[in-house]
């Protein structure tokens, strides 16, 4: 299963898990994460990328024309691409 982080930044409204950063004054950051399942045999092509001029990122792309790209901490990469 991947993870899709989306990070949002947050004003002056507060979560139930950023009431302790606002009291000392911290910008506040609230992420969503959608979690989604492809079949092994949906993925028609998995290439090596680039994101933020950092070799962090693979692009999978799906037998229904979706692509997605996914980034990693930075000695994750080749290890997930290998599998």
């Amino acid at each position: 299963m991947y993870h899709i982080l989306d990070i949002v930044v947050v004003g002056n409204r507060l979560s139930n898990h950023s009431k302790a950063s606002a009291a000392v004054g911290l910008s506040l950051v609230v992420i969503h994460r959608r979690c989604f399942k492809m079949a092994f045999d949906d993925m028609r092509e998995v290439h090596k990328r680039r994101y933020l001029l950092q070799p962090i990122a693979v692009e999978v792309f799906s037998s229904d024309g979706r692509n997605f790209l996914l980034a990693f901490p930075r000695k994750t990469r080749n290890k997930v691409y290998d599998r």
